[in-house]
């Protein structure tokens, strides 16, 4: 059974869909005003209504550190998931900063979230990590929107736009809280999704595009 319908979904406009929306301050490419600034207005164009995160941006670091590049990338969204948790939201979209919404963002999303099953984990809606997909897939069809179920993921920090769902986010809690170091959480993660204990879907072309493209939207 389904748990998105028209009249559920009706009722969560607000938040394109979901119980909350977290935009992620991490000043990148752009300084904080001109970020807030943008999201403001896209909000308005939307009519949706999102709380900004501020997060501190990683240090450029040594490439022999990049698990721990990967850790920071990944700090602000566990603390996501904890406020997530702590508020009861059932689900929650998380963007960060340097997307946009490519076209036609609420018809696709709905018809994604109609159509995804009942027990999926993360929904993944922005581009591939450096333009690239290398994870396994297997195609699900989906009403107007290709959904393709992913059993290996492809990097702790292609998290530049998705939905989580509220078990979704107690699984990554859970095995956060049961590691020590990063590199054992990336390969708990990973032995997850090979197992199909963590459910992560796509949606192809995405929804969110890099932040360069949105002249030509």
């Amino acid at each position: 059974m389904k748990r998105f319908t028209h009249e559920a979904l009706h009722l969560r406009e607000q938040h394109l869909g979901f119980d909350h929306v977290y935009v992620i301050e991490r000043p990148v490419h752009e300084s904080i005003d001109e970020h807030r600034e943008r999201w403001t207005a896209a909000g308005e164009r939307l009519g949706i209504r999102v709380e900004m995160w501020p997060v501190t941006a990683p240090e450029p670091l040594d490439p022999k550190h990049v698990l721990l590049h990967q850790r920071e990338c990944w700090r602000p969204h566990l603390l996501l998931y904890r406020d997530m948790i702590k508020n009861g939201y059932m689900d929650a979209l998380v963007i960060e900063d340097h997307v946009v919404f490519g076209s036609s963002p609420r018809l696709r999303v709905y018809s994604a979230l109609m159509s995804i099953p009942a027990d999926w984990d993360v929904l993944q809606l922005g581009p591939a990590t450096n333009g690239t997909d290398s994870g396994r897939h297997d195609d699900v069809p989906i009403n107007g929107a290709h959904l393709a179920y992913r059993r290996v993921d492809d990097g702790a920090c292609n998290n530049l736009a998705y939905a989580i769902s509220n078990a979704g986010a107690h699984k990554i809690v859970r095995i956060v809280d049961s590691t020590s170091t990063h590199a054992e959480f990336e390969h708990k993660m990973l032995d997850a999704l090979d197992r199909v204990k963590f459910l992560l879907f796509r949606v192809l072309p995405s929804v969110f595009a890099w932040k360069e493209a949105e002249s030509d939207i």
